[in-house]
């Protein structure tokens, strides 16, 4: 029965931290590096941005230059764009 309650203990412990590994602090010098690569993609703004641990910044809102909007996955190594899911300006939620 300890081991039970041991166990318990350490997976509510687990799941807990889970959410708080998902994303990391990026230092001034990555959001400079991230903040290029994005101009040099066409990117004028942006409404929130997010290191993940799985290896990659989340953008969330990307205004590009061109007056489309998307929601972007960046490389952390190399800034390739892994994923870019376009969303309507006007309502981003779509």
């Amino acid at each position: 029965m300890t081991k039970s309650i041991s166990l318990a203990i350490g997976l509510a412990a687990f799941a807990a931290a889970a959410p708080a590994l998902a994303e990391r602090t990026a230092s001034h010098e990555q959001r400079e590096a991230l903040s290029g690569a994005l101009e040099a993609l066409g990117v004028a703004s942006w409404d929130d941005l997010k290191l993940e641990d799985e290896g990659y910044w989340a953008i969330d809102d990307a205004h590009m230059a061109d007056g489309t909007c998307a929601d972007l996955k960046i490389s952390e190594a190399d800034f390739t764009v892994l994923e870019r899911q376009m969303e309507d300006c006007a309502n981003p939620s779509s």
